[in-house]
C-alpha cells in the first residue's frame, strides 16, 4: 500500500476494502504478538536471549503448529561491573540470567538456547581452564540445564533484542542539548497516574526545601534542571541522575501521597518500601521519612505485631528425693483387649518410667491406675504434674493416691 513511498511524500493513499481488512489483520497480529500462551505438554522449547551494553533480554517460547509462541519475557539491567564485560561475556551473562529466571519451567526439560553471538556455539567445546572464573561458574550453572547453544541471526532475534534495549537517558551526553535529550527519552521518566508533570513542576516551585538545596552547591543530593513537554508546553523539573536513571525530586507536599501510592499495595516494611520508592524518586532523608510513614501507618499497626510476647518458662523446683515429683501423661492407642489409652509415669528425680494400659480417660480411672503401680504403696508427700490432661485436678489425684 505504501511501497515505494518517500519521506514527506504527499501522494494520497488509495484506501479500499482490501486495505481496510489488511489494516485490521495487522492490528490483530500486533495485539497477539505479546500474548502469552499456555504451556503445552511435550512441546519443543527454546530460550532466545540477547544482550546490549546496558541490559539482558530473553523470551521463552514453545513450538505449536510450526509457530513459536511466547511463554514468558525477561529483561534485567546489567550492574556497573557487568557493563564492563566483553561482548562474549555479556551474551553469556544474558543466558545465565535468563535460565536463572526461567529455571522452574526449564528444569528437567530438553531445550536449546538461541543467541545472535556465533562464538557462543562453542562455549562447551573450548578448554574451560583458560576461561575466567566468572565465565566458568556461569557455564557450570548453564550446563545443569542444557549444553545446546545455537546461533540465530540478529534479524530474527527481534523480541529478545527489544527486551535488552531498555530506554535510558544520559544527561551528560554532549551531542544533544539536555532538553532535547530528555524529550527523546521521555519514557525514562516514569511517574504514577496520581499526579502529572505539570503538578509536580508547580509543587517544586513552591517547595522551600528545594530552594535551599539549589542555593547550597555542597548539598549531598545533587539535582539538575530539565524541561519536559506536556500538552505542547514545557515545564521545568528538578531531578537526580546518580543511579543512571531520571529520578524526579519530590516536594514535601507530595511525599505522603507518593508513600501511600506504593505502600498501600501490600504494606511492606520500611526497608522494602524505601527500596521501591528510591528507584523512581528522591528527596533528602528518604529513609527517615519513610520509616516514620510506615510507623504511623494505621493498617500496619492493626495487622502487624511489632513486639512478640516472650513466655517465661515455668520454674519447677528440683526434687531432692525419689518419688516426690511425678509426671503423668496419657497416650491414645489402638483399641485392644478393652484398653484404648496408656498412662505414662516418670519420676523426675530417678527418671524411672512406667506405663500401664487403661480403658478410658476418666480421672478415677487414671488415679486408680496410678495407685495400682509400685508407686502407690510409697507413703511420701507426692506432687503429680499433668501438663496435657485438661479437666484433671492434681490435688485430686494426689489425695486419692494417699488413701
Amino acid at each position: 500500500m505504501v511501497v515505494g513511498a518517500k519521506k514527506k511524500d504527499a501522494t494520497p493513499i488509495l484506501w479500499s476494502n482490501e486495505a481496510s481488512s489488511s489494516f485490521l489483520r495487522s492490528k490483530e497480529a500486533l495485539s497477539k504478538a505479546t500474548l502469552l500462551a499456555f504451556p503445552r505438554e511435550g512441546a519443543t522449547l527454546r530460550l532466545v536471549t540477547d544482550a546490549s551494553t546496558v541490559a539482558a533480554g530473553a523470551v521463552l517460547e514453545q513450538e505449536t503448529n510450526s509457530l513459536w509462541q511466547p511463554l514468558g519475557f525477561f529483561s534485567k539491567k546489567f550492574t556497573s561491573g557487568q557493563k564492563k564485560y566483553a561482548p562474549y561475556d555479556l551474551e553469556l551473562t544474558a543466558i545465565f540470567l535468563a535460565i536463572k529466571h526461567f529455571h522452574y519451567e526449564l528444569e528437567g526439560r530438553e531445550f536449546s538456547v538461541y543467541c545472535d553471538h556465533k562464538p557462543l556455539q562453542y562455549a562447551f567445546v573450548q578448554a574451560p581452564e583458560h576461561a575466567p572464573l566468572v565465565r566458568q561458574r556461569q557455564l557450570s550453572y548453564i550446563s545443569q540445564y542444557t549444553t545446546s547453544i545455537k546461533y540465530i541471526p540478529g534479524s530474527e532475534n527481534v523480541v529478545a533484542d527489544a527486551l535488552s534495549r531498555m530506554p535510558t537517558s544520559d544527561p551528560t551526553s554532549q551531542h544533544l542539548p539536555i532538553d532535547v535529550q530528555f524529550s527523546s527519552h521521555i519514557d525514562a521518566l516514569s511517574l504514577p497516574a496520581a499526579f502529572s508533570l505539570q503538578r509536580l513542576s508547580e509543587e517544586q516551585q513552591n517547595d522551600e526545601q528545594l530552594h535551599l538545596i539549589i542555593s547550597d552547591p555542597d548539598f549531598p543530593l545533587p539535582l539538575q534542571k530539565g524541561t519536559f513537554p506536556v500538552n505542547d508546553q514545557l515545564f521545568p523539573i528538578y531531578f537526580n541522575v546518580s543511579n543512571d536513571s531520571i529520578r524526579p525530586y519530590v516536594p514535601t507536599s507530595l511525599r505522603q501521597e507518593i508513600f501511600n501510592l506504593f505502600h498501600q499495595l501490600a504494606h511492606p516494611g520500611p526497608s522494602a518500601t524505601q527500596k521501591i520508592i528510591s528507584r523512581k524518586y528522591v528527596w533528602p532523608k528518604m529513609s527517615k521519612d519513610i520509616a516514620s510513614f510506615v510507623k504511623h501507618c494505621l493498617p500496619c499497626q492493626q495487622a502487624k505485631i511489632a513486639r512478640h510476647t516472650k513466655m517465661v518458662p515455668a520454674a519447677f523446683p528440683i526434687p531432692d528425693e525419689r518419688f516426690q515429683h511425678v509426671h503423668l501423661d496419657l497416650v491414645t492407642l489402638v483399641p485392644s483387649e478393652g484398653f484404648s489409652h496408656a498412662l505414662t509415669m516418670i519420676d523426675r528425680y530417678a527418671r524411672w518410667p512406667e506405663a500401664v494400659p487403661i480403658a478410658d480417660m476418666q480421672a478415677a480411672t487414671v488415679a486408680r491406675a496410678f495407685i495400682d503401680t509400685s508407686w502407690g504403696s510409697i507413703k511420701l508427700e507426692l506432687r503429680a504434674i499433668t501438663p496435657n490432661l485438661t479437666g484433671y485436678s492434681n490435688a485430686g489425684i494426689v489425695t486419692l493416691s494417699q488413701r
